[in-house]
């Protein structure tokens, strides 16, 4: 089931780390449109994979890359 919103704001952030807000009006948001969004919020690095059989998106992966960043004497793990 489509769903309609009237006006719909996102945050757009580009390659050189800008970022710009973009507003849709009458958007028409289709619920994987709405799980592929969810997928791609607060992802940092790494990657979202759709899969397709027969024309129609089956799967949604997410895979969320975690940098081990090496100091002189100390290793820090943390989200990258």
């Amino acid at each position: 089931m489509d769903r309609l919103v009237r006006q719909r704001k996102f945050t757009e952030r580009r390659p050189d780390g800008e970022k710009r807000e973009v507003i849709v009006e009458n958007a028409i948001i289709h619920p994987i449109e709405q799980t592929i969004a969810q997928a791609l919020r607060d992802l940092r690095f790494g990657s979202v994979e759709i899969i397709v059989h027969d024309s129609k998106i089956v799967q949604i992966e997410r895979r969320e890359k975690m940098r081990v960043e090496q100091d002189r004497s100390t290793y820090s793990v943390g989200r990258s």
